[in-house]
């Protein structure tokens, strides 16, 4: 647990780990702190930063857009390291979207948000959503992560 009655827990899964927390900045917070010590302890030459921006911005999608801060309702977050890549993936429990509009539509420059899926993109081998638009699995190549 952490700060602020957080509602969160992880536990070990084979090559990595998984957590569970309600919808919250402080999950968004108490997940980035996890990977943070996870790719201390289990990398050698992956890049942290680029990492740590997907996680974010993966799970403050989940929060903000797809469980709509619902207290409510939860995010589940699973890291999971194979030979050179790292697999995260992120769900919520919100109605999903048309990440298919999303994909295709051009980036406003001057626009204050829509980065979300830009930014996936650009730092992954690849971001893709499932059919309904609420699980999200990134790929990321990560040279000489131990699995």
């Amino acid at each position: 647990m952490a700060k602020n009655n957080l509602e969160a827990s992880c536990e070990p899964c084979e090559n990595g780990f998984k957590c569970r927390f309600r919808s919250s900045e402080d999950g968004i917070d108490f997940v980035e702190e996890r990977v943070q010590v996870w790719l201390s302890a289990n990398r050698t030459g992956a890049d942290a930063f680029s990492i740590r921006l997907i996680v974010r911005e993966a799970l403050t999608n989940a929060v903000f857009h797809g469980n709509r801060n619902d207290p409510a309702k939860e995010v589940f977050f699973t890291l999971e390291a194979e030979p050179h890549l790292l697999r995260i993936q992120v769900e919520d429990q919100g109605q999903g979207f048309n990440w298919r509009d999303k994909v295709l539509a051009p980036l406003e420059p001057t626009a204050k948000r829509g980065r979300g899926l830009t930014i996936l993109q650009t730092f992954s081998r690849s971001a893709r959503y499932n059919e309904k638009g609420n699980v999200l699995t990134v790929l990321i190549d990560a040279e000489g992560v131990q699995a």
